[in-house]
């Protein structure tokens, strides 16, 4: 590839979108580590969160990356319902008395 080929070439970590699912992974991560190994339903919401989290950075990423327009939709059909399954995980911590959980989430909707 030459440099003027590159120049065309959006790397998806620049994008904006790529940083906020890098930001809400990261934060993802901090609240599962708050969850007690003890309790296996916990355990399996946090398998659930972290594998969510971590489908979501990369559907945007290929969002991004994809030059097909439905690719990119495709994309973000799958954003959009891992983002939901994120919110109904959230609400089952919520179950369990995770407050600190809704004050994470409440910081990242005031920085969007």
């Amino acid at each position: 590839m030459n440099s003027e080929e590159e120049d065309d070439i959006v790397r998806p970590e620049r994008l904006p979108v790529y940083r906020k699912g890098k930001e809400i992974f990261d934060m993802v991560r901090k609240i599962t580590d708050l969850i007690p190994e003890d309790n296996e339903y916990l355990m399996d919401i946090k398998g659930c969160m972290l594998s969510d989290a971590a489908h979501l950075k990369v559907k945007v990423a290929g969002a991004e990356a994809g030059g097909l327009y439905d690719l990119k939709m495709e994309n973000a059909a799958i954003i959009r319902k891992t983002a939901r399954d994120l919110m109904v995980q959230q609400h089952s911590l919520d179950m369990f008395g995770f407050e600190y959980v809704e004050l994470q989430i409440n910081s990242i909707r005031k920085r969007m």
